[in-house]
């Protein structure tokens, strides 16, 4: 049942962050948020303010508000050139932390499945394979990476239309059938442990614990990741603030804001 319910938190979670204003990698720790629209291409990096009015630059450092050039020097296209190189490097790690995440869910299932001698877990692993893909459209559209409130938004949307209701069925009926299958595991245990309920209940203990180690040393190595990527949106807020400093006409497309402490 724990690994149900880390399975329910992921996706949980997953559903909070798709609708909140603003994409936190870190809600508790991380000190800034991402804000505004971006898609990156081959050939240039877009971003779209809530204005609905767009930006893109190229890997050149060539910079075009709403589709018009700007006369930029040498040095401000080197600058333009480093941070569209800095999106392109860090924002798609964002991707990978959250299909990760849903790996995570599956490694679960499969660990509580065969623990228990569970067969009736299909289902629940071709919801969490959709999801999977469903993470990886919605940061991933015509080849382009896009991340942003639209983005996150569509993504909520999605979850509660294709997957909530059909994870609680699935989840109801993994457990109704394997009930049976549960009864047999369970009594086998207490046969071989010769009705002494104590050792079964520590041999039960010993295999929740397997099971938690497994999964919660992958989670924290998912968490390290997301803290290190927090650290990394924090170098970039900064290479962001500076290259606003010397293009002021970028300020009003800046992907990362501080939060307000408190």
């Amino acid at each position: 049942m724990k690994k149900i319910a880390l399975i329910g938190t992921l996706l949980i979670s997953a559903s909070t962050v798709a609708h909140e204003n603003s994409f936190n990698i870190s809600s508790d720790n991380c000190e800034v948020e991402f804000q505004n629209d971006v898609r990156i291409s081959d050939q240039d990096i877009t971003i779209e303010n809530k204005a609905n009015n767009k930006i893109s630059i190229s890997r050149k450092g060539e910079v075009y508000v709403q589709g018009e050039r700007v006369d930029l020097s040498a040095a401000q296209r080197q600058a333009a050139s480093h941070y569209s190189d800095s999106l392109r490097a860090e924002l798609p790690k964002v991707a990978e932390i959250a299909l990760d995440a849903v790996k995570i869910a599956g490694v679960a299932l499969e660990e509580v499945g065969t623990a228990l001698d569970m067969d009736s877990l299909k289902d629940m692993h071709e919801i969490m394979d959709e999801l999977s893909v469903e993470v990886k459209n919605t940061f991933y559209q015509q080849n382009d990476f896009v991340m942003g409130e639209k983005t996150f938004n569509e993504f909520g949307d999605q979850f509660s239309d294709k997957f909530e209701s059909r994870l609680e069925d699935a989840i109801q009926s993994t457990m109704f059938q394997s009930v049976g299958s549960l009864l047999v595991t369970l009594g086998s245990e207490m046969i071989s442990s010769g009705g002494n309920m104590d050792e079964f209940g520590e041999r039960m203990d010993r295999m929740g614990k397997n099971i938690d180690e497994k999964v919660e040393k992958q989670a924290k190595v998912i968490e390290a990741r997301a803290d290190q990527l927090c650290g990394d949106f924090a170098a970039l807020a900064e290479q962001e603030n500076t290259l606003t400093a010397a293009v002021p006409v970028l300020a009003d497309y800046k992907l990362f804001a501080y939060k307000t402490k408190i």
